[in-house]
C-alpha cells in the first residue's frame, strides 16, 4: 500500500472509514505479523479503551495481501498509529485525541499531506535484540517495582535551571502517581525495573507495548544520572525479564536522540526496521 492508494489524501470528500469494535480490532491484531514496527499498533488494537477507524468496504485484492488499512488511537496515552494508506478525514478525526502518531515509512508522504504543518515528523530507527541472549549484567543494583512497593522518586528537569523538580512522581506506597505509571503498575505483565544509586532509584525501564514475542522498551532517567550506566543497568535487567517470558526487546530511537541510539548499539541491539513518529506541533 503506497501513497497513491488513499482516495482522499488531498483532504477532499467525507470519510469513508467507520468505527471498529473490539472484536474486529482483536481479529485484525491477530492477523498482523508480529514485527518490531507493529508492536504499539497491535497492542492498541487489543486495548478496550482504544478507538479505531477503518474502511467500510472490503479492501481490493492487492491491498488485502498486506492487511487492512486503519488508524487506531489510545486516548489515555495520547498515542495513535496508522497502518496502510490514510483517509484524510478519518486520520484527522482519530489524531484529535493524540499528541503522537506512528506511521510506516511508505505512508509518510501521504500523512504529511493530510496533516499539514500542524504535525512534525521525525525518522525513527527500530532495533531488536539478537536471539543470542542478553548482552551482559547490570553494573548497578536493580529491582523490579511491584504494585505495592515502598519506592518513591521525583524526577524531571526544571523549566530553565536544570534542577530536579517533582513534576513526575513514582510512588507505589499509596501516594498519587502519574496515570502512565499507574496503568503500568496495575498490569502485572508490564513491570517497571529500577536501577539504584544507593537507596535512590534513578533510572526506570518498562515495556511501553508488548506482543506475543516482542516488547518495546522505554527508559526514563533522573537528569543528574545521565551517562553513568544506570539506564543501561535498567535496560539489561528488563531484557533478562523479557527473555524469561519468551519475548525479545525492541528499542526505537529518533534520529535526533544520539544518546539513545548509542546506548542501543552498546547493548547489542541491531537496527531491523524504521518508522516515522509525528508529533503535534506546539502552539
Amino acid at each position: 500500500m503506497g501513497d497513491g492508494d488513499a482516495t482522499s489524501v488531498d483532504g477532499s470528500g467525507s470519510s469513508s472509514w467507520q468505527p471498529r469494535d473490539l472484536a474486529w480490532r482483536r481479529e485484525t491484531a491477530d492477523r498482523m505479523p508480529d514485527l518490531p514496527r507493529s508492536v504499539e499498533a497491535r497492542e492498541m488494537l487489543r486495548d478496550e479503551e482504544s478507538l479505531c477507524l477503518a474502511p467500510e468496504s472490503p479492501a481490493p485484492p492487492e491491498a488485502a495481501r498486506s492487511g487492512p488499512s486503519f488508524v487506531v488511537c489510545s486516548p489515555p496515552h495520547r498515542l495513535a498509529a496508522l497502518v496502510g494508506a490514510p483517509d484524510a478525514a478519518s486520520l484527522v478525526e482519530a489524531v484529535a485525541q493524540a499528541d503522537e502518531l506512528i506511521v510506516f515509512p511508505e505512508d509518510r508522504a501521504a500523512v504529511e499531506r493530510c496533516l499539514g504543518g500542524d504535525w512534525r515528523g521525525e525518522h525513527v530507527v527500530v532495533h531488536r535484540r539478537p536471539s543470542s541472549g542478553v548482552a551482559g549484567r547490570p553494573a548497578h543494583p536493580v529491582r523490579t517495582i511491584a504494585e505495592h512497593g515502598e519506592i518513591a522518586v521525583d524526577f524531571a528537569p526544571g523549566p530553565s535551571d536544570g534542577a530536579e523538580r517533582p513534576s513526575r512522581r513514582v510512588h507505589t506506597g499509596g501516594d498519587p502517581v502519574t496515570e502512565r505509571f499507574r496503568r503500568l503498575l496495575a498490569d502485572h505483565e508490564v513491570p517497571i525495573v529500577a536501577a539504584f544509586d544507593g537507596e535512590r532509584p534513578v533510572a526506570f525501564c518498562y515495556p511501553s507495548a508488548v506482543s506475543e514475542g516482542l516488547g518495546a522498551v522505554s527508559i526514563d532517567t533522573v537528569p543528574s544520572h545521565h551517562r553513568r550506566g544506570f539506564a543501561a543497568s535498567a535496560a539489561l535487567a528488563m531484557e533478562a525479564l523479557m527473555e524469561e517470558r519468551g519475548r525479545r526487546a525492541v528499542w526505537a530511537a529518533v534520529d535526533s536522540n544520539l544518546a539513545s541510539l548509542g546506548l542501543a548499539a552498546r547493548l547489542g541491539f541491531e537496527p531491523v526496521d524504521e518508522i516515522w513518529l509525528f508529533v503535534r506541533a506546539e502552539d
